[in-house]
């Protein structure tokens, strides 16, 4: 009886031992694996935002390019319609001095 205790404790220890180290090499493993996939992640992560820094940068020097556009765009028009407008006051007064000699 004696026997069978001391094999059935020796058992459970060797047991309890192999679960131990089992589970201390699994964890060693596991951060091993864990740490090169943050470093793989923070790599990409860095060429990701290096390429999304570039392409806003293109898209802001794009915006402006199109904010000037418009910008003289707009002035062309003013211009436009200033020009226009005057034409037809010009036109208008030439009328009406043409009316004022009939009249006359």
């Amino acid at each position: 009886m004696d026997i069978i205790l001391s094999i059935s404790v020796y058992i459970i220890a060797a047991i309890l031992l192999g679960f131990t180290f089992g589970w201390f090499i699994a964890k060693a493993i596991f951060k091993e694996k864990f740490e090169e996939q943050v470093e793989a992640l923070s790599t990409n992560y860095d060429a990701n935002k290096s390429s999304i820094d570039t392409q806003s940068q293109k898209q802001v020097n794009e915006i402006t390019a199109l904010k000037n556009e418009i910008q003289n765009l707009k002035k062309q028009h003013e211009q436009e319609v200033d020009a226009f407008l005057e034409e037809r006051i010009d036109i208008t007064q030439k009328y009406k001095e043409l009316l004022d000699k009939v009249s006359a």
